[in-house]
C-alpha cells in the first residue's frame, strides 16, 4: 500500500521537477497513472481540498479585512467625500485638521477620494502622502479611492455628506463632516433628498482616477511595446550549442528517481524518504521520444524530419532544437521550423541536457522498456 502511495506522489513529483520544464507533454502519462491508482488519487484530491480550503479562507480574512475599510453596497453607510486641493503639500495643516475632525466626530464613516492628489503618480505616493497627514498619532479615518462614488452621486464639492442605504443615497448634505447630524435628520426626522449647504465647500481637486487612467493608456503604444519585448528576448536568449557528433554512439540511463527531499504530507504521512529510488515507469513507460538537433544546420533539420516521420507512429514525437536558422528573425523562424516539421519546436533547456547527459546533435532519447532505461542515441549526419 505504501508503494502504491509513493509511486504516485513521486511520479508527479518527478514529471513537474524534471522534464515539465521542457514542456513536454507528459498527460498521458499522468492521465494512465490516476486510471491505474483511482483511488490513491482521490485521496489525495482530498488532501487538495483541504489545502484550498484553508487558503480560501485565509483570503477570505483578508478580504472582509479590506471590505470592513470600503463603502458597501448594503445596508446604511455612511459616506463623507473629501478633496486634498490643488496643492496637497501647502495644504498639510488644513487637511490635518480635516482629517482629525473625521476621526472624532464619524469615527464609522468612510472618506472618499476621487484620484490622485496633485504631483502624485500612483497609489504608492497617495500612501505616503496619507500617512504625512496621519502625524506622530497615525489616527486616520478609514479612505478609499473610488470615483465611481462620486459619479454616481454626481459629488463635485466638498466635504459633502452622504447618507446611504442599499447601496442608494437617502440624503446629503455639504459643507459639514458629522455624521450623527445627518443620521439625526434621517432617522429622527425622516428627512430626505438634498438638505442644502451647512459650511463652507471647495470644488474637488483630484481628477477622476479612471479618466486619467484611460488617458494613460490610450497614449501607450502596445503594438511598439510587444515589438520590443519579442525583440528583446531574442537579443537575450542564450542558446545550448552543442557540437555536431562525428560517430554514433548509443548509452542508457537510469531512469529511476532517487527522491531528493522527505516528502511528508501535512498530516503526518511520510511518502518518501531522501535518498530512496523509485521507478516511475515500471507501470507505465513513457511514449514520447526527443529528437534533438540543430535547425542552423541543413542536414540535421532534413535528418530531424525523416526521423520524426520514421517514428512518429511508435511514438510521441517532441522536437528540440539548440539554436533557430535566424536568430534577427525569432519567432517568424521558429514558425518557420513548426510548418516544415509539422508540429511545435522548444528551445534545448539545461534541465533537459543534463537530464539525458546530451553532449553531441543530433541525438535522440526515448525509453527502453526491454532495458527500463532510458535509451540516448547520437547519430553521425554527413
Amino acid at each position: 500500500m505504501r508503494g502504491e502511495t509513493i509511486f504516485i506522489a513521486l511520479a508527479f513529483l518527478f514529471l513537474w521537477v524534471g522534464l515539465a520544464r521542457a514542456e513536454l507533454d507528459f498527460n498521458d502519462i499522468a492521465r494512465q497513472i490516476a486510471e491505474n491508482q483511482s483511488a490513491r488519487v482521490r485521496e489525495f484530491e482530498d488532501l487538495a481540498r483541504r489545502i484550498s480550503q484553508q487558503e480560501l479562507d485565509r483570503v477570505k480574512k483578508h478580504s472582509d479585512a479590506v471590505n470592513r475599510a470600503l463603502p458597501r453596497p448594503d445596508g446604511i453607510r455612511l459616506l463623507i467625500f473629501i478633496t486634498l486641493g490643488e496643492r496637497p503639500e501647502d495644504n498639510l495643516e488644513r487637511n490635518r485638521r480635516l482629517l482629525k475632525e473625521i476621526v472624532e466626530m464619524s469615527p464609522e464613516a468612510a472618506v472618499v477620494l476621487r484620484g490622485l492628489p496633485q504631483d502624485t503618480w500612483t497609489l504608492g505616493d497617495l500612501v505616503r502622502h496619507l500617512r504625512k497627514l496621519g502625524g506622530k498619532e497615525g489616527k486616520m479615518p478609514r479612505i478609499s479611492l473610488d470615483p465611481r462614488l462620486f459619479r454616481k452621486y454626481g459629488v463635485t464639492v466638498a466635504p459633502t455628506l452622504v447618507y446611504e442605504r442599499n447601496g442608494q443615497a437617502v440624503a446629503w448634505a455639504r459643507g459639514l463632516v458629522n455624521t450623527r447630524w445627518l443620521r439625526d435628520r434621517v432617522e429622527k426626522e425622516k428627512l430626505t433628498g438634498d438638505l442644502g449647504q451647512w459650511g463652507e465647500t471647495v470644488a474637488i481637486a483630484e481628477r477622476d482616477l479612471i479618466a486619467v487612467m484611460q488617458e494613460r493608456l490610450a497614449k501607450v503604444d502596445l503594438e511598439a511595446m510587444k515589438e520590443k519585448a519579442v525583440e528583446r528576448y531574442w537579443a537575450k536568449q542564450k542558446f545550448l550549442v552543442l557540437p555536431k557528433a562525428k560517430e554514433e554512439k548509443v548509452f542508457y540511463l537510469d531512469a529511476t528517481y532517487e527522491v531528493q527531499e522527505d516528502f511528508i504530507l501535512p498530516d503526518g504521512k511520510v511518502i518518501a524518504r531522501k535518498g530512496e529510488k523509485i521507478d516511475l515507469f515500471e507501470k507505465v513507460p513513457p511514449t514520447f521520444m526527443l529528437v534533438v538537433f540543430d535547425a542552423g544546420d541543413p542536414r540535421q533539420l532534413e535528418w530531424a524530419v525523416e526521423t520524426g516521420k520514421k517514428y512518429g507512429s511508435q511514438y510521441r514525437v517532441r522536437y528540440i532544437t539548440t539554436t533557430i536558422p535566424d536568430r534577427d528573425q525569432g519567432w517568424k523562424s521558429l514558425e518557420r521550423l513548426h510548418e516544415v516539421l509539422s508540429a511545435p519546436v522548444f528551445l534545448l533547456t539545461e534541465e533537459v541536457k543534463a537530464r539525458f547527459q546530451m553532449a553531441h546533435v543530433p541525438n535522440t532519447v526515448r525509453y527502453a522498456q526491454e532495458k527500463h532505461r532510458f535509451e540516448v542515441k547520437e547519430v553521425c549526419v554527413r
